[in-house]
């Protein structure tokens, strides 16, 4: 047997390309995952732009459908939590209050034969500035976050905002306290006065406190 790890849009292509190398016996994708941040797009300042956890689901069942029938099994990477790129980006459970699972892990379900009774909030938008997305902020301007996020079984949702320094290699410095003005279920109001110049993301996660979430992030620059 022969174990292959491939991420993302590599998925679909992973057997042809086995093949193509002279490899005619069984094979196993030995890790793989949805888009991985070597294969995102970037800001200009290099900051990787991760697809929400929506986007991600997505994304995974289309290229796990394409593999049916064509190998003997598929190993995720990672389920758990874990810091590579973003606190969030390769994680499968979450680290609140009860290793919250996302839609990612009813694709998994799906696709393995199974169904998870409860579904994860979903995201239909998180933008800056309704939909403009500009990125780079002046330290008087006040970037406005806008959030769009349902229930599939109308659990009540509670939305968490946080503000963390850019870092690929750890979590980087929370800075929640001084850079957020205000929030709520739909709405984050930034506050850049007090941040040094660089690079930030803005993090979302909707918990319906029945242990299922739905996550993504905003990067953008202080100038």
């Amino acid at each position: 047997i022969l174990g292959v790890n491939s991420y993302g849009p590599g998925l679909p292509t992973v057997v042809k390309r086995a093949r193509s190398q002279g490899w005619t016996g069984p094979l196993v994708i030995a890790e793989t995952g949805p888009l991985g941040h070597w294969q995102a797009q970037i800001t200009d300042w290099k900051a990787s732009i991760e697809p929400s956890s929506d986007q991600k689901a997505t994304d995974l069942d289309g290229y796990m459908t394409q593999l049916n029938g064509k190998v003997q099994g598929t190993i995720i990477f990672y389920w758990g939590t874990k810091i590579e790129a973003t606190p969030t980006w390769h994680s499968f459970l979450l680290p609140f209050s009860n290793n919250e699972y996302e839609r990612t892990a009813e694709v998994l379900a799906k696709q393995w034969g199974g169904r998870l009774p409860n579904g994860a909030p979903r995201i239909g938008s998180l933008s800056f500035q309704d939909g403009k997305n500009k990125n780079r902020w002046n330290k008087d301007e006040v970037p406005t976050a806008t959030l769009a996020v349902s229930d599939p079984n109308n659990d009540q949702i509670k939305v968490r905002w946080s503000v963390l320094k850019e870092r690929t290699d750890a979590a980087g410095d929370d800075v929640t306290s001084t850079a957020l003005k205000s929030s709520n279920n739909t709405v984050a109001i930034l506050n850049l006065g007090a941040l040094p110049s660089g690079g930030y993301r803005l993090y979302m996660a909707a918990l319906d406190n029945k242990g299922a979430a739905a996550t993504a992030n905003l990067p953008f620059y202080v100038n």
